[in-house]
């Protein structure tokens, strides 16, 4: 899974701070992902695939095409008004975003 990131990535375009900035991390997650310090949360997992519109299973097994046919237009809009909030604005709503998934996906 490691080495499909770096392949999102390349493939557009985008340094690792620009694709850490888009998947609000910071760059030194990307940096150690990319090169098998870290693994790729399912978090991650699903972030990516959400934002960049990659298939899921593709990035999970490497099996079938890397990008979807079909665009999630709700998705991809709330992503485009979030590329310009600060960091502070960030990490609310990632804070938020870790207390519905706490509360909505009990284990």
């Amino acid at each position: 899974m490691n080495e499909r990131m770096r392949l999102i990535r390349e493939d557009l375009n985008l340094t690792i701070a620009e694709f850490a900035r888009k998947l609000y991390v910071q760059w030194s997650t990307i940096k150690n992902i990319e090169q098998g310090v870290n693994n790729v949360s399912n978090q991650m997992v699903r972030l990516t695939s959400l934002t960049f519109n990659i298939n899921e299973a593709w990035l999970r097994t490497g099996e079938g095409e890397m990008k979807l046919a079909d665009n999630n237009s709700e998705t991809h809009e709330f992503l485009k008004l979030c590329e310009n909030w600060s960091d502070e604005e960030l990490k609310v709503l990632l804070n938020y975003m870790k207390g519905y998934n706490k509360i909505h996906h009990k284990k």
